[in-house]
């Protein structure tokens, strides 16, 4: 039984407006660039002690901690893509993606992931806090969300991250 309440995110494709809501919302009045930078040692605390059963359970139909970390690397190279079309090109326009078929994709083992992905963040992170104003305001056309500037990125992402913390917490609270 799980005490922590579950943080509801509407679907991105079905609803593109209040998803991008909903996860700037979830951000409140933090930092992104901040979240972003401490979410990775945020999951490594959550984790630390776990046994591997533990990491690849699925109560409920939720998504295990490993998955969660596996689309959480999936959503830093697709926004690390993004970010750097919008910085390097004028006005570009990028696909969206189906992150149900990314985190089934392989994936390293769950030591090795978590790795990899806080390698990538901190990468995404120097590049986000390396922007300017004018870096910050240049554009990109989302397929579902339409034109959002450069600095809207890590401001969705925060909020996805917090929205993932939510779930990691509540999936270790169910597998003990």
């Amino acid at each position: 039984m799980t005490n922590t309440r579950a943080i509801e995110i509407p679907d991105a494709t079905g609803d593109p407006d209040a998803y991008v809501r909903s996860l700037l919302e979830a951000l409140g009045d933090r930092s992104p660039i901040g979240q972003l930078a401490e979410t990775p040692a945020e999951v490594r605390r959550l984790v630390a002690g776990l046994r591997e059963e533990q990491w690849s359970a699925q109560p409920d139909g939720e998504w295990s901690v490993e998955q969660n970390v596996g689309h959480l690397f999936d959503v830093d190279i697709c926004y690390g893509f993004r970010i750097r079309l919008i910085l390097t090109e004028d006005q570009p326009s990028y696909p969206a993606y189906d992150e149900k078929r990314l985190v089934a994709l392989p994936k390293p083992p769950f030591p090795e992931l978590l790795d990899a992905w806080e390698a990538l963040r901190r990468a995404n992170v120097v590049l986000y806090r390396s922007m300017d104003l004018a870096q910050q305001a240049r554009t990109g056309i989302h397929p579902e969300q339409g034109e959002e500037p450069a600095i809207r990125l890590p401001q969705k992402m925060a909020g996805h991250d917090i929205a993932h913390l939510n779930q990691i917490v509540r999936t270790i609270e169910a597998v003990g």
